[in-house]
């Protein structure tokens, strides 16, 4: 993640794509039907959290946010989004991941050494952002 390298000197980093963050939740879950779930929909509804120490910068603001606003709504907290899915399964809750209206987004890039790019490393940050693109 670009917070956790910015102090590093001789890395920087390379964005390959941004991403938005999606709301997870049945087929048949009351806010199923619905093509955009915004905060206050999610109101009274147990969510699924990333624990805040593996999660990135960009969902711990979308998770303070939901604090903020209702409080007690965030129930749980899971360590890997597959523990997060099969407990969404199970009819615990819903959850966010990586579109749910929110303006956070979340880059998705590598980390390299700045005084080590070579016109290999290039090609394949090129190639990586060509091979990573996705329409909205």
């Amino acid at each position: 993640m670009k917070e956790h390298i910015n102090h590093l000197e001789n890395i920087k980093f390379e964005e390959l794509i941004i991403g938005k963050y999606v709301c997870v939740m049945p087929g048949n879950y009351i806010l199923s039907n619905k093509n955009i779930i915004t905060i206050n929909d999610l109101a009274n509804h147990s969510i699924i959290a990333l624990d805040p120490i593996s999660c990135p910068a960009e969902m711990l603001r979308i998770y303070d946010n939901i604090r903020n606003y209702n409080p007690n709504d965030i129930k749980y907290f899971c360590d890997h989004p597959k523990t997060i899915c099969t407990m969404i399964k199970r009819g615990f809750g819903v959850s966010l991941l990586v579109p749910y209206e929110t303006n956070e987004s979340i880059s998705y890039g590598i980390a390299l050494n700045k005084n080590y790019e070579t016109k290999e490393i290039k090609s394949f940050i090129e190639i990586a952002k060509m091979t990573c693109f996705i329409e909205n």
